[in-house]
This record gives structure tokens, C-alpha cells and sequence, in this order.
């Protein structure tokens, strides 16, 4: 992983910002591929973590969304949003620097494994009106 520390040591917290420094990359046969930072206050968009965007600038440029030849690289343990895009994107292995202390699920959590309380909301006419929406929106591309 040469270059590791290049990119490393130009992470610069600036003032002004108020993304957090992470820094995140993609890696194929020991060397960097895909590179990116958090931005999800300059852009405005709660997804804008630095394994999202490496993994969006990945499938922009390769056109495929399986991403399980590389390696993740980030200098922040993934948070679990995070963590389940990774999933998504087949990504096998990752490498994290530092413990994320707020936002950590530890090593060898499986999102599988997670529970979640899903249910469906009980109310017809709404349901008919979004069943009409979708109907519509697929025979308008077909």
C-alpha cells in the first residue's frame, strides 16, 4: 500500500469546514485505485462519507457495481451506513486506522445480524394512491 502515507499526510482540517478528515481508497494489487474524502457538509448530503464517495467514483468510472476485487481502505472505522453500502458493493475486506469511538460496530458485525423493527403502514388510500404513482411512472418507461 505505498502511497498510503502521501495521501495520509494531506489530509488538512480546515477551518472552515466542518466535514470530518476521513479519507478513504480502493485498492487493487497494492496500489490505490479510487480516493476520496468525507463531504457531506460541502455538498449537503448525509451520505457524502468518504466510503461512499470512493465507492461512487469506483462504479462512475468501472460501470459495474461489484466491487469485491478490491480492498477498502479508510482512515476511520466505517460507520454502519457506511458498512452496509460496503456490503452492497461485495467489498470483502476492510482496512480501518482508527477506532470510530461515536459511530462503531466493531469487527465482525454482519448486518445480516442486525434487527430492525419494519412494518407496514396500515392505510389503504394512501397505499392506492402510491400504487397508482409507480404504475404510472413503469408504463410511462415501457
Amino acid at each position: 500500500m505505498k502511497n498510503l502515507n502521501t495521501y495520509i499526510n494531506k489530509i488538512k482540517v480546515k477551518n472552515k469546514s466542518k466535514d470530518i478528515p476521513v479519507f478513504s481508497c480502493l485498492i487493487k494489487d497494492n496500489k490505490i485505485v479510487f480516493k476520496s474524502k468525507n463531504n457531506s457538509y460541502k455538498i449537503k448530503k448525509i451520505t457524502g462519507h468518504a466510503e461512499i464517495n470512493v465507492m461512487n467514483k469506483a462504479f462512475k468510472k468501472i460501470k459495474k457495481g461489484n466491487l469485491s476485487e478490491y480492498t477498502l481502505f479508510t482512515t476511520l472505522e466505517p460507520c454502519l451506513m457506511c458498512y452496509g453500502a460496503i456490503k452492497q458493493a461485495k467489498i470483502k475486506e476492510i482496512i480501518y486506522l482508527t477506532e470510530n469511538v461515536k459511530l462503531s460496530f466493531r469487527n465482525d458485525v454482519n448486518i445480516d445480524q442486525i434487527k430492525i423493527n419494519i412494518r407496514k403502514l396500515d392505510h389503504e388510500e394512501l397505499q392506492s394512491k402510491y400504487q397508482k404513482i409507480i404504475s404510472d411512472f413503469f408504463q410511462k418507461k415501457r
